[in-house]
């Protein structure tokens, strides 16, 4: 599995990141590892439920092939995906568009978060290529995780850390949607977190 972390070229994003954070590089090491860490403890792990059915999550980690990418944003841009993809107002924390089985609102494509109609198989690639497939992506507004890290009293780093194993726990088939969908998500955050160092 290849994770790439990408920062949107806005300045005040980076500005927070570096005045309430340890700087782009550092939080770019830090979201690989949450997102690795999260797939190597919790790939098989997700309840099977009628809308994460089609999903991967009864494989291992080992068995996972492709890309994630993790790219930061502003809450105006995630605030227009929020509308476009899920027909909701505002800004949100994170947002997952995983590249396989049921994704979005039905006769919704991806755009740039995704390649195929909703429901069409993911084609097997096999060999060398495998791992330039795309496996999903997670797009996290910066400004909101600095919100929120200030309202719980976290670090931004932590925050951020948390938002992308939330992301990554969606790709590998966890919701959120029922409360005993939150607790099983919520139980799998604590133990990737704890894994992490964070408490």
């Amino acid at each position: 599995m290849k994770v790439i972390v990408q920062v949107r070229p806005n300045k005040d994003m980076r500005r927070i990141l570096f005045e309430h954070g340890p700087g782009v590089a550092r939080i770019r090491k830090i979201l690989r590892n949450a997102v690795m860490t999260a797939l190597s403890l919790k790939a098989g792990g997700a309840p099977l439920t009628p809308r994460n059915r089609d999903r991967p999550s009864s494989r291992s980690a080992g068995d996972l092939v492709g890309t994630i990418t993790v790219t930061l944003v502003d809450d105006h841009e995630i605030s227009g995906l929020n509308r476009e993809y899920f027909g909701e107002t505002g800004p949100t924390d994170v947002i997952s568009f995983p590249y396989f089985g049921p994704l979005l609102k039905e006769g919704k494509e991806a755009g740039q978060y995704g390649r195929r109609e909703l429901g069409e198989p993911a084609p097997a690639v096999e060999g060398p290529r495998a791992e330039e497939e795309p496996f999903g992506d997670i797009v996290i507004s910066v400004q909101t995780a600095l919100s929120q890290a200030k309202e719980y009293g976290v670090s931004l780093e932590r925050e951020l850390a948390l938002l992308a194993v939330h992301g990554a726990l969606h790709l590998l088939g966890y919701d959120d949607i029922t409360p005993d969908d939150r607790d099983s998500m919520r139980k799998a955050e604590g133990e990737v977190l704890n894994c992490l160092g964070y408490s």
